[in-house]
């Protein structure tokens, strides 16, 4: 499984069957072919002029399946959010923002995906026992180094498999 930023606030999420795209939007880098298209704005334009194959938009809750990848939408106060299903690695995709309003959940997911479109505590985040936790978006190094992480490198891609998450949280800093 592979995350890779296609934009500012864009990624890319490739398996072994299908790849999604979350939240592209028309400053996309290059012509990026997705299965699948995730939007955590409901009220994002479907504007995807750099975007090839998608044979679905989802921005909404329920639950979806593209390939062999499980997607769930999930509704909270307003935000959307998606649980995903990677080549047997559980996700959870959502707006740092969004995340806030989740604190009850007894789920656990081996990466958390977060656009930092503000500042959260890493209690709401260790709450959900990730393994590794993605930050991309506006506010990423900010929020990193509130994490308590100052000296991360900013990459463009991540790359792993289910055997080879770590044993204790890390912090990966997209940018």
């Amino acid at each position: 499984m592979e995350i890779a930023l296609i934009s500012k606030d864009a990624l890319k999420i490739k398996g072994k069957h299908a790849s999604l795209a979350l939240d592209p939007g028309p400053d996309l880098r290059t012509k990026t072919v997705v299965d699948a298209i995730l939007l955590l704005d409901k009220n994002e334009e479907n504007n995807f002029p750099k975007i090839e194959g998608q044979r679905v938009v989802i921005s909404g809750p329920g639950s979806y399946e593209a390939g062999k990848i499980k997607i769930s939408g999930i509704s909270s106060g307003g935000d959307l959010m998606y649980s995903v299903r990677v080549d047997g690695i559980e996700m959870l995709l959502s707006k740092a923002s969004a995340i806030k309003k989740i604190q009850d959940t007894e789920r656990d997911y081996d990466i958390v995906v977060l656009n930092a479109d503000s500042l959260i505590e890493e209690s709401l985040i260790t709450s959900l026992s990730p393994k590794t936790v993605v930050l991309y978006g506006e506010k990423s190094e900010e929020m990193s180094k509130a994490f308590g992480e100052s000296s991360l490198e900013k990459v463009n891609r991540y790359q792993t498999t289910l055997e080879k998450l770590p044993k204790e949280m890390e912090i990966v800093l997209f940018g």
